[in-house]
């Protein structure tokens, strides 16, 4: 498989430092050297309501997933679809899709080599109720993949050219609900039956058996030293090193050196 692009989806916050690390990461990844790479800001919680309008995005309205909506899955969510539309316009056969936050365990770009027909690719092998290897719902196996069950993320994940006109023909555009509950409604895994009812079930998904890529969910505390950090008691999140920011009494902040940041994650 070659992508043919790479799609960044973060906040404009540090975004000349989130540059190089992200230029780090998918070195460490193994993505080929010439491969495009483009960062596609979100808006901050302030410039949501604007965006969702000048994107003509509407949410799902009298949704019960909808009104637990943080303003930050809304802003990803309004991510994603900019970058489904930059890939149909730029007409790509195959583009990865990350957050800011991903972490490449391994070398793994040698890895997307899927056989079999697919749109979706998830380069994260966790799934919500499970995918298959422990508990045999996976529908079916090839090789090192499979046919993932239920999961609401949607921090990395391929996507071929069908699988781009696919979600972009979906209604998603008049039903915003988070990317990864969509991705599992357009794949007919979504338990919801309010979302799984709102778009077709037309998406053949794949994931690896094992982690490609991971994620880091950043929250710095309030500061009281070095390396002082609010760390979340999920086994799926750690202190995000995208920003490596420790906030001081008064709002001062002290941003660590680009060397610092780089070693968090060799």
């Amino acid at each position: 498989m070659t992508i043919n692009k790479v799609f960044i989806i973060a906040f404009r916050e540090n975004v000349h430092v989130k540059k190089s690390l992200f230029q780090a990461r998918l070195k460490a990844f193994g993505l080929p050297k010439h491969t495009p790479v483009e960062i596609v800001e979100v808006p901050e919680k302030e410039q949501v309501s604007d965006s969702l309008s000048r994107s003509r995005l509407q949410l799902h309205e009298n949704g019960s997933m909808v009104s637990t909506m943080s303003w930050k899955e809304i802003a990803f969510a309004i991510g994603h679809w900019r970058v489904w539309q930059k890939g149909r316009e730029e007409k790509h056969q195959s583009i990865l899709v990350l957050e800011e936050g991903f972490l490449p365990e391994t070398k793994a770009y040698r890895r997307l080599n899927p056989e079999g027909t697919w749109d979706l690719l998830y380069l994260w092998r966790r799934s919500e109720h499970g995918d298959g290897s422990e508990n045999g719902d996976t529908l079916f196996s090839a090789g090192d993949w499979m046919n993932p069950g239920y999961r609401t993320d949607s921090f990395a994940y391929g996507l071929t050219g069908s699988g781009i006109r696919k979600v972009l023909k979906s209604g998603f555009d008049k039903h915003l609900v988070p990317a990864g509950e969509f991705l599992s409604a357009m794949r007919g895994v979504q338990p919801n039956e309010e979302v799984a009812s709102l778009f077709p079930n037309t998406i053949e998904a794949m994931a690896h058996r094992i982690i490609l890529l991971s994620v880091r969910i950043c929250g710095p505390s309030p500061w009281k030293g070095p390396g002082d950090w609010r760390k979340d008691t999920s086994p799926y999140t750690r202190p995000c090193s995208m920003c490596w920011v420790n906030v001081r009494p008064g709002g001062q902040k002290n941003t660590l050196t680009l060397n610092s940041l780089t070693k968090s994650f060799r």
